[in-house]
């Protein structure tokens, strides 16, 4: 995948970004600009030039570009912003708790990482969690904001528990105690505008085939333990995933999870 990279002051972001794509050998082919003073019109006159998804350094923090009617829509992953939120996170307040009942001990695989903010929450139950992400430039953001945020003393601890893969969901193997998916749906399936992290994803990559949707419910349900659950994450009017018809479903006025357990999910359901 082709990538512009833009910034203007030098800095050391650029250089751990390129040591990240390499570490973890990220299929990214990178054209890096650099302008002596970095500002909107030069981002929109380059977004303007092409497809190719962009990430500007800005204020030392790699951002996610997106241009849509001539505004420019930054988005960066900022976990630090979540930190109230997951020190009180419970499931009183978070529905994925609820969903997923995530304990300390527990294995979790997030199968679409995006920006990683579901898996800090499941995280934060104890619970280790394996973000599993298949676009090489969420990829990218969601290495170097672990990396980031290693350097925090009260990080440490929520972030020795979470492992980042770059890897499709249909491709992984293992045993997980839940397996949780917030798998890319069309934009017509939101009663409300989406946020700009959303946004941001809908430019990255397509909501999956009907294939591609069987084969990730399929090996999800696969890597789950015997007593194990798949979660799947949805707006609240959409379709279940794949036509499958959950063991229990939770919502609010915007979300559903649907549930669906190892046991009792016959596999006649699959077929």
């Amino acid at each position: 995948m082709r990538l512009s990279l833009i910034y203007d002051k030098p800095n050391t972001v650029v250089d751990e970004l390129l040591s990240i794509c390499q570490a973890y050998d990220l299929p990214l082919d990178w054209v890096v600009h650099r302008h002596n003073k970095l500002n909107d019109k030069q981002i929109l006159q380059l977004k303007q030039t092409g497809d190719t998804p962009i990430i500007a350094i800005l204020k030392n923090t790699p951002t996610l570009i997106k241009v849509e009617d001539k505004t420019i829509i930054k988005s960066t992953l900022n976990w630090s912003a979540l930190q109230h939120r997951i020190v009180t996170a419970g499931r009183k307040s978070e529905l994925i708790l609820q969903a997923c009942k995530p304990q300390a001990g527990m294995t979790v695989l997030d199968g679409t990482a995006g920006f990683g903010h579901d898996a800090l929450i499941l995280a934060s139950s104890g619970a280790h969690v394996t973000l599993c992400e298949s676009n090489p430039v969420m990829a990218l953001l969601l290495y170097y904001e672990y990396q980031a945020m290693a350097q925090v003393a009260n990080w440490q601890g929520l972030l020795g528990r979470m492992d980042i893969i770059y890897k499709d969901t249909s491709e992984m193997t293992g045993e997980f105690d839940c397996v949780y998916l917030d798998p890319m749906f069309p934009k017509d399936s939101y009663k409300a505008k989406v946020n700009k992290q959303m946004q941001a994803l809908h430019e990255l990559a397509a909501p999956p085939t009907q294939s591609e949707a069987h084969q990730i419910f399929c090996r999800s349900m696969n890597m789950i333990k015997p007593n194990g659950r798949l979660i799947i994450k949805r707006p609240i009017g959409a379709p279940y995933f794949v036509q499958q018809p959950p063991n229990h479903s939770i919502q609010n006025d915007a979300l559903r999870f649907d549930r669906y357990d190892k046991n009792g999910y016959s596999a006649l359901h699959l077929g």
